[in-house]
């Protein structure tokens, strides 16, 4: 972040790290941000949405000159940029935090509060992340948020969790919010050891949480050594838990829930945590709103609500495009999208794919997702030149609704070409079509609308581009005239 001031000989220049002196980064590259500059003599301070971040003298005084705004290395949409003699500085309170704790340490001048700093670590890998080492009983460990005023009625938080297992040690992380004292603050988050997802308010202790569904009861199993995205919505006093984007718990208080600091941590237990974001919306361990459409370009805040289910012998590319699964194991590498609310009754699915060399060379839309082990599928194995639709349950590809072998026409589907796979879905009606053509249909026993969706593939490489779950389109009255004019014509040539 830095304040610029140009007078056409000398320069001013205001810099700072924000995620050094704040814990914070310009992390929303979509959000629109307020720069306030104020220069007075020799003296110039810049704040961010009404909030003073940096401030200096200059060694000399201003000489008049020119003012006006840039940006370096990107592409920066301006508005209403005005100078004069006094702008107010109004105060906008909506939070940016953000830290992946890359280069993080303690030498520092923290931003951020602690219980228990002394339990914490810095652990400086090849993907930095924050541990909570709170094992052999040693009870409560907390990292707080402080910020400059009170969060605003509606904001959402998010962490990056990762119980880690061993002995002496219970299985428990939380996201935190309004903290008011070590035993006084609410909290949403994970109790592995009773199998739960919670949502509560601690005064003294975690073991009567207001909302405690189990692993089966939500359909989200709780495993330790996996790393689940947390994703806390506040609204008022209502307070929803997601975990990879998939709602796990809520409640509503009976007041709000904004005045106390935001945080994470756990009690007696091991947790690596990434990722800290407190901000008024996240995608990331979010879900989406329905229709659904992301190009995978940089900077689409879409690709966050992208989920990579999370499997050893498969690789996934940060921004989502490329699935390798080792081709040793026959297994899925899958990228699911959870929504907001339940997929309608008809709907549609289309991306581009491509399947490379290094396995089966498969490349699927996914639909009615359960887990890992069930969910349906429908795209391209080339490896057979076949196009086919199925249900996947855990063990082979043959469990196959329709298969159209392009050995049969004498075509084929290549490597390392971009084909359209499109799926429409109507209860338990599926159409496949590649690149507009119809391949064909099937039927399945009951409706596939219930599951999740996404892409993904088996034993081998593919990538992906162009994203996107919508409605199914219906036909024009235009279309259903003309499909009427066409019948009643081909009834009176029969009658004749």
């Amino acid at each position: 972040m830095f304040g610029h001031v140009v007078d056409g000989v000398d320069q001013f220049v205001l810099t700072s790290n924000l995620s050094e002196s704040t814990g914070r980064t310009i992390y929303d590259r979509n959000e629109p941000y307020t720069l306030h500059l104020r220069v007075d003599n020799t003296y110039a301070e810049l704040s961010l949405n009404g909030e003073l971040l940096m401030r200096g003298n200059y060694y000399e005084k201003f000489k008049g000159g020119s003012v006006g705004v840039t940006s370096l290395y990107g592409v920066t949409q301006f508005d209403n940029f005005k100078v004069a003699p006094v702008i107010e500085n109004e105060l906008i309170n909506t939070p940016h935090y953000y830290n992946n704790f890359n280069n993080f340490t303690f030498n520092q001048q923290s931003p951020y509060e602690f219980v228990q700093q002394e339990l914490f670590e810095f652990v400086n890998v090849t993907n930095d992340y924050f541990k909570l080492d709170a094992s052999s009983s040693a009870g409560l460990g907390l990292m707080l948020q402080p910020t400059p005023y009170v969060l605003p009625e509606e904001f959402q938080a998010g962490i990056q969790v990762t119980l880690e297992s061993g002995v002496d040690r219970l299985n428990n992380a939380y996201l935190i919010f309004d903290y008011v004292s070590e035993t006084d603050f609410k909290y949403a988050g994970v109790s592995a050891d009773s199998g739960e997802w919670v949502i509560g308010h601690f005064q003294g202790g975690f073991n009567s949480p207001i909302v405690a569904n189990s692993a089966e009861s939500v359909n989200k199993p709780i495993e330790l050594d996996k790393a689940y995205a947390f994703h806390l919505t506040v609204e008022g006093a209502h307070v929803e838990l997601r975990v990879d984007g998939d709602l796990v718990a809520e409640t509503t208080f009976a007041s709000l829930v904004n005045v106390g600091m935001t945080g994470f941590g756990g009690i007696s237990s091991v947790v690596c945590f990434d990722d800290w974001t407190l901000n008024s919306y996240i995608s990331r361990g979010n879900a989406a709103e329905f229709p659904f459409m992301t190009d995978f370009s940089s900077g689409d805040p879409n690709i966050g609500y992208l989920k990579p289910v999370i499997n050893d012998h498969v690789n996934y590319s940060s921004n989502r495009i490329y699935i390798g699964v080792d081709p040793g194991y026959l297994e899925f590498g899958i990228i699911r999208i959870p929504f907001q609310d339940p997929l309608p009754s008809t709907f549609e699915m289309q991306i581009d794919a491509r399947m490379e060399d290094g396995g089966a060379a498969t490349a699927f839309l996914i639909f009615d997702y359960k887990n890992e082990n069930d969910f349906k599928y429908a795209g391209a194995l080339a490896g057979q030149n076949q196009w086919i639709i199925g249900h996947w349950q855990g063990v082979n590809l043959g469990q196959r609704e329709l298969t159209v072998d392009w050995d049969d026409q004498g075509r084929t589907i290549d490597k390392y070409v971009y084909y359209t796979l499109d799926v429409k879905i109507d209860g338990a009606d599926v159409e496949l079509s590649v690149d507009g053509e119809s391949i064909g249909t099937a039927t399945f026993d009951d409706p596939v609308t219930g599951g999740g969706v996404g892409y993904g593939n088996w034993a081998g490489v593919a990538r992906y581009d162009n994203f996107s779950v919508s409605e199914l389109p219906v036909p024009s009255p235009v279309a259903f005239d003309a499909l009427f004019a066409s019948l009643n014509s081909e009834g009176e040539t029969i009658l004749n």
